[in-house]
């Protein structure tokens, strides 16, 4: 007989180890890692090897890995947790405008034969594809890279996502895979950004110097004395 050692076992994968968690007040989260996956045409990996299975589209997406740094309870029974989250990518408005393309065609399953040849490369284009304003990543990023990114002076890549921190609604998700979801409008600057001091309007500079041209009755009286007036 051979003696036959025990062993460690692979380390879960994160798309698969995602609490299921319940925080409708809210939650401080914070992002630990990102994975970009473009868009592509492809079969899910239970029919990779089916050759009756057709290839479908699969539109891009940012796959976030949350933590949770204070769940916002008094027990905090959730602090430390980790889940998963989809930041889904959108087609440029003006793209489908010059392309007449329907965004409705790109339903679930949609499958490669359903579009033509140009229809196929406009959508594996990577540079069509965008962060739509009222988007749920358009939400997170209004959230947590504030002025720069609202007012279109930032140029986005996903990797500066890691690190950022958030307060949101979190919910469990209902479908096959387990874990939990942000809610996409419920985003809450951890770090509001600090007031600057307004400068005085111009007419609150005119009201000032003309404050500061009114004569004192002391004045008076001192250029009364030096014209010789009693």
């Amino acid at each position: 007989m051979v003696a036959i050692r025990k062993s460690r076992a692979k380390p879960k994968a994160e798309d698969n180890d995602s609490a299921v968690l319940n925080l409708p007040h809210g939650a401080h989260l914070k992002v630990k890692s990102v994975k970009y996956f473009g868009p592509k045409f492809g079969k899910a990996k239970k029919d990779e090897d089916d050759p009756n299975v057709e290839e479908t589209f699969w539109a891009p997406k940012i796959r976030v890995r949350f933590a949770v740094v204070d769940d916002r309870t008094e027990d905090g029974d959730h602090d430390g947790d980790e889940f998963s989250d989809d930041f889904d990518l959108k087609l440029d408005l003006d793209v489908l405008d010059r392309k007449g393309f329907d965004e409705r065609w790109l339903k679930k399953n949609a499958t490669k034969s359903s579009f033509t040849e140009e229809e196929r490369e406009m959508l594996l284009d990577e540079s069509n594809w965008t962060v739509r304003d009222d988007t749920k990543l358009d939400k997170y990023n209004t959230a947590t890279l504030g002025k720069a990114w609202t007012n279109g002076t930032l140029r986005f890549e996903e990797d500066l996502l890691v690190e950022t921190e958030v307060i949101a609604a979190v919910e469990p998700r209902t479908g096959k895979t387990k874990g939990s979801f942000c809610v996409w409008n419920t985003f809450l600057s951890v770090h509001p950004p600090k007031k600057q001091k307004k400068g005085k309007s111009k007419v609150q500079e005119a009201q000032g110097q003309a404050q500061e041209a009114m004569l004192t009755d002391e004045d008076v009286e001192e250029m009364e004395g030096a014209l010789g007036k009693s």
